[in-house]
């Protein structure tokens, strides 16, 4: 989905161990899939380009290059568990709490 806030089916598609497919915008860009230099799924634009991305998946299929990109993605996949996100929450929380203090 073309500009999708953050992208939970993405992250899902990686914990899962899928290669996620997405569209080249916003959080699947920015936040999971294109935040590093390591390949954790692939990004589109066009429809042409997601169209490409599948036939080459099904017609020529790369077994390394795909481990290695679902292994990525599942790894970074869980930065995004509860338990970082309540981390997270509570330093955030924390730190303001003492700049206002």
């Amino acid at each position: 989905m073309e500009d999708e806030h953050f992208g939970i089916s993405v992250v899902e598609l990686q914990s899962s161990g899928l290669v996620a497919i997405a569209h080249k915008s916003a959080g699947p860009l920015y936040d999971i899939i294109g935040s590093s230099g390591k390949c954790k799924g692939i990004l589109c634009t066009t429809k042409e380009e997601f169209a490409d991305e599948i036939k080459l998946a099904i017609l020529q299929y790369n077994e390394s290059f795909y481990t290695s990109i679902r292994e990525e993605g599942r790894i970074y996949s869980s930065t995004f568990s509860d338990e970082n996100f309540i981390q997270f929450f509570f330093d955030h929380i924390i730190s303001h709490h003492k700049k206002i203090n």
